[in-house]
């Protein structure tokens, strides 16, 4: 969790699971609002916001834990938060790959210089391989990653 709540929170802890809340939905909004500068309908923004805080509480990709660890996270049902997060992952207003565009610079324009880390895995049965690039900011971890699905055959 470190990983995210550093960009957020300035590096203060999160103790979301403990009931001690060091960043909230607010911190999250305004981060991603200043990420986007206006470019994004302040709806998609508050469900962006409510979904990264539930990744960052809850630690997981996974849309039901997500759904779970913001609902636990602000006090909601867990089955309409599950929902919402699902509705978010579809909806075609919000493209992943800008919010990459967005997401990058804020990340690296502070540093020096960059360390990235080249995945490539191979899934030959299917005509299908998984490019990852990671931005190595601790040897023990990465922070970005931007895995894409590509067919080797093409």
């Amino acid at each position: 969790m470190a990983v995210i709540h550093d960009v957020f929170c300035s590096g203060a802890p999160m103790h979301f699971l403990s009931g001690v809340t060091g960043c909230g939905l607010k911190d999250v909004r305004a981060f991603i609002e200043g990420l986007y500068d206006r470019g994004l309908h302040a709806k998609r923004v508050g469900s962006l916001a409510a979904a990264t805080l539930g990744v960052m509480t809850g630690a997981s990709r996974a849309v039901a834990m997500i759904g779970q660890a913001l609902a636990e996270a602000r006090g909601l049902a867990t089955k309409h938060v599950i929902k919402q997060v699902d509705r978010l992952l579809s909806n075609g207003g919000i493209d992943v790959w800008q919010s990459f565009a967005r997401w990058v610079p804020h990340i690296v324009t502070s540093r020096e210089q960059i360390m990235v880390a080249k995945e490539w895995t191979d899934f030959d049965a299917d005509d299908q391989a998984t490019l990852a690039l990671n931005l190595v900011t601790d040897p023990s971890r990465s922070r970005l990653r931007r895995p894409q699905a590509v067919r080797p055959s093409r």
